[in-house]
């Protein structure tokens, strides 16, 4: 007698989003799955966050074959990712994303003051904030001032620029296109220059 066999091919699963890459702390973030031409199946995600610890998710169900994956990293660190479709790993997985804590990025020895013409320094210490890019623009009546950046190791920065005329110069510095110290406000660093 004939018998019912659900084939499954989990090769068609897919995963693919922000949540699966560089994603900020405190901040809910998800990613999207696939599931076009796997056959009938039962999706299930397993995150573990840094030191292993468990991280709850919810799957949201867009239609017949998306689905949405949303959980909010808490910790700076390494995420690993494992996408199950009917308790069958899926092609890919376990998928690597990295949190970040903007927060945590420090300007030290910032000066108060400088001089037209002598090189100025300060220093970013992105220590404990976890992986990314930094970006750092220096102006002065919306024209750009060149700076120099230097990898003085353990993800310390040390930031030279030279001031080419008097007044205020703004200095913005972002991690990972995030302000530092202000995910929605600009805080910018002004300096006057005598």
């Amino acid at each position: 007698s004939p018998f019912a066999v659900n084939v499954m091919d989990t090769n068609r699963v897919m995963a693919f989003g922000k949540g699966l890459g560089s994603v900020p702390v405190n901040i809910p973030t998800s990613f999207s799955i696939l599931t076009q031409n796997a056959g009938a199946g039962e999706l299930r995600c397993s995150i573990k966050g840094p030191d292993e610890h468990s991280v709850s998710c919810t799957i949201t169900k867009v239609d017949s074959i998306s689905f949405e994956v949303t959980y909010v990293p808490e910790f700076v660190g390494e995420y690993q990712i494992q996408v199950f479709y009917n308790e069958t790993e899926a092609d890919g997985s376990p998928y690597v994303a990295h949190s970040f804590d903007v927060n945590k990025v420090e300007i030290l020895e910032f000066p108060s003051s400088a001089i037209v013409g002598s090189s100025t320094y300060f220093t970013i210490d992105a220590t404990d904030s976890g992986s990314g890019n930094l970006e750092i623009a220096i102006s002065r009546n919306q024209h750009n001032i060149p700076n120099h950046v230097t990898n003085e190791g353990g993800a310390r920065f040390r930031v030279k620029f030279t001031p080419e005329e008097s007044g205020v110069h703004m200095v913005i510095v972002k991690f990972n296109g995030i302000d530092i110290h202000g995910s929605f406000i600009n805080l910018f660093y002004k300096i006057n220059y005598l």
